[in-house]
């Protein structure tokens, strides 16, 4: 409550410095005609400059100088509200306002931006990463202002329009982000941050419902399918403690379990499978499952690579090595290369 007012203080008090900066600059003009002297005008001027000049010292007193533009944008209006008495406030006025509409097309940008990356993210259920990790690679992956730093940064209004965002988005790192604000010293971004969470737990929480009555209703292998994703992706966004993960990873499993056995043949079905063994740390019965599944798809690459996860888990890294020789490069992504090319090196 006290942190509240002390800010309604100072906006009322930065928005009295500048009312009564202007109000004596529209003054000038009518102080030279009035006393047809240019004392009077001079010391209207000055006090002008005084009221302007205590505004932005109270208003850059909460800001990061270095990494606001707002303070390159204020000392060009400075120069013109010194050098042009009575019309250098117009300048910049208009100074301000086009440097305002430029920051909200650049932040638009980077939150469409950024917004594609993370979703972009999303698509890898099973690849989880601790914030420290996720934080690195965002910034390796984007040469711009991302999220994150507007996250660790000072501008609440900048952070609420992204936890906003984030709040829409149903993934890991959206949580390890969210949860990050969590810790903000703003009380207003910390309950922001919360709002946001419970959001994106009850959005996925319909879609599960929602799943869950059309596998009652139709029960399809694509269904159980559906319904093991979402309840994989529940367990993983890191919302839940580690029993309630398991729980949600169990339900998972049975649900994939569904979908194979109505088409065993299904080879995502198998990997989100195996991945949910895995999960469990029940290595042995992941292997066995995709052991069996490499007489179905004996091509597949995805199994492959899972096998190897498998095995190396079980610290078995020869099979590891016996796994991997045998993949197609072509077919993998560049992180997926350098993995394989590791492995088959030591042999």
């Amino acid at each position: 409550m006290i942190d509240l007012c002390w800010r309604l203080a100072l906006k009322l008090l930065k928005t009295v410095l500048i009312v009564a900066s202007v109000i004596l600059q529209c003054m000038i003009l009518p102080a030279w005609l009035l006393w047809n002297s240019i004392l009077q005008p001079i010391l209207i001027h000055f006090i002008s400059i005084c009221f302007f000049a205590a505004y932005l010292t109270v208003y850059f007193k909460g800001h990061v100088l270095k990494k606001s533009y707002r303070m390159s944008v204020y000392l060009y209006g400075l120069i013109l509200f010194v050098f042009f008495p009575g019309f250098g406030w117009i300048g910049m006025l208009v100074i301000i306002l086009m440097s305002g509409r430029l920051s909200q097309s650049v932040k638009a940008g980077l939150y469409d931006d950024y917004e594609e990356y993370i979703t972009e993210q999303n698509k890898s259920a099973a690849s989880l990463e601790s914030m420290s990790v996720m934080m690195r690679k965002a910034r390796r992956e984007i040469s711009f202002e991302p999220y994150i730093d507007i996250i660790n940064g000072n501008d609440e209004r900048s952070k609420s329009k992204v936890i906003e965002k984030l709040s829409k988005i149903i993934s890991h790192n959206s949580v390890m982000l969210l949860k990050k604000a969590l810790t903000d010293e703003s009380s207003d971004i910390r309950i922001y941050a919360a709002g946001a969470m419970t959001r994106i737990e009850d959005s996925i929480r319909d879609k599960i419902r929602l799943v869950q009555h059309n596998v009652m209703r139709i029960g399809t292998p694509d269904e159980y399918f559906d319904l093991g994703d979402l309840l994989s992706m529940y367990a993983h966004l890191g919302l839940l403690e580690e029993k309630l993960e398991n729980y949600y990873f169990n339900l998972s499993l049975d649900a994939y379990r569904c979908s194979l056995a109505q088409d065993p043949a299904k080879p995502h079905a198998i990997v989100r499978c195996a991945q949910c063994l895995l999960d469990l740390s029940k290595y042995e019965e992941a292997k066995e499952l995709l052991n069996s599944a490499m007489d179905i798809l004996p091509d597949n690459e995805e199994i492959m690579i899972l096998r190897s996860k498998v095995y190396f888990r079980m610290n078995n890294f020869t099979e590891v090595v016996k796994c991997l020789r045998n993949i197609k490069m072509n077919m993998l992504g560049e992180e997926q290369k350098r993995i394989v090319e590791f492995w088959t090196a030591i042999s």
